[in-house]
């Protein structure tokens, strides 16, 4: 599956539970301004919660060290929560596990 249609898919299944989304991706040429700025952005007002979402083809991962990688370190240790997701289920799995369901 590809990042596009996983995205998609985790939009349409975040929705379906009550999640606003805001769609972060941005075009390659406005790349540089934003780097490392996940995907998705999404909140829960009922559930008081606030998660970041990287966004990846099925199987891939974000290269250690990236700017991706730095970003999400940085703002998870500033007590966000921040995932890297490669398919719904894998969404769902970790959203369970933060307590986030």
């Amino acid at each position: 599956m590809t990042e596009r249609a996983v995205q998609r898919a985790a939009v349409k299944a975040l929705e379906g539970m009550g999640w606003e989304v805001t769609v972060t991706s941005i075009p390659r040429r406005a790349y540089q301004q934003l780097t490392g700025l996940p995907d998705l952005y999404c909140t829960h007002l009922g559930k008081k919660k606030q998660v970041w979402i990287e966004v990846k083809a099925g199987g891939k991962k974000i290269e250690p060290g990236s700017e991706q990688d730095r970003w999400l370190t940085r703002t998870a240790a500033s007590g966000a929560l921040c995932i890297v997701i490669d398919s719904v289920d894998d969404l769902l799995d970790k959203l369970e596990r933060m307590g986030c369901l």
